[in-house]
C-alpha cells in the first residue's frame, strides 16, 4: 500500500517483477511502473494512477473505476487480459500501445480512452465496446478481432481514428460517427 510519499513512487525492473497475492493499493497516488507482470486482478480507485516506465502485463485484468483514476502508456506496452474503463482515463501516448490480445476492452459511460501521440498509437483487442468518450487528438488504430460497438462520444477529428476488424464473422455497430 502506498500510504504517503513526498517523492515519486516507482516499481520497475530491467527484467520482470512478478506480483502474486494482493493487488497494488495506490491510495489515490501515482505509481511509475515498468518491467511488471501479475495475474492478480487489479481495480484502480479514485485518484489511483499508473504511469508506465516499461512494459506492464496485467493478465488478471485491469479495471479503472474511480474518479481521477488513470493509466498512461508513454512509450511502453500495456498488456491487460481484459481492460474495463468504467470511471477513469487510459491515455495511449508516445510510441506506446495497449495489447489486450483476444480479450475485451470496454469503455463505460464515465470512461475515457485518449490517443494523443504523433507516433500513431494502437489498441489491439478482442471485442471493443464503448459508451464513453474516445479522444482522437492523433492518428490511431483500434484493431479488434471481436465485435465492435461504439456509442458515446468519438471526438473530432473523427478521421484520426481507424477501426480495423480482424476476426471472422465480426460485426461493427455505432451510435456515433466513429472515424475510418
Amino acid at each position: 500500500f502506498v500510504l504517503s510519499s513526498t517523492n515519486a513512487v516507482s516499481l520497475s525492473s530491467a527484467g520482470t517483477t512478478t506480483l502474486v497475492g494482493n493487488q497494488l493499493a495506490l491510495g489515490g497516488r501515482t505509481l511509475s511502473l515498468g518491467g511488471f507482470s501479475t495475474a492478480v486482478a487489479h481495480t484502480l480507485g479514485a485518484g489511483d494512477a499508473i504511469a508506465l516506465t516499461g512494459a506492464a502485463d496485467f493478465s488478471g485484468g485491469l479495471t479503472l473505476n474511480g474518479a481521477g483514476s488513470s493509466v498512461t502508456t508513454g512509450n511502453f506496452i500495456l498488456s491487460p487480459t481484459g481492460l474495463t474503463i468504467s470511471n477513469g482515463t487510459v491515455t495511449v501516448s508516445g510510441s506506446g500501445s495497449v495489447a489486450a490480445g483476444a480479450s475485451a476492452v470496454q469503455v463505460g459511460a464515465s470512461g475515457v480512452l485518449t490517443f494523443n501521440s504523433s507516433a500513431s498509437p494502437t489498441l489491439s483487442c478482442g471485442a471493443f465496446t464503448s459508451t464513453g468518450t474516445i479522444n482522437n487528438s492523433a492518428l490511431n488504430l483500434v484493431a479488434a478481432s471481436g465485435n465492435v460497438s461504439a456509442g458515446g462520444t468519438y471526438s473530432a477529428p473523427k478521421t484520426n481514428g481507424t477501426i480495423r476488424l480482424t476476426g471472422n464473422g465480426t460485426t461493427i455497430g455505432g451510435a456515433a460517427q466513429i472515424g475510418n
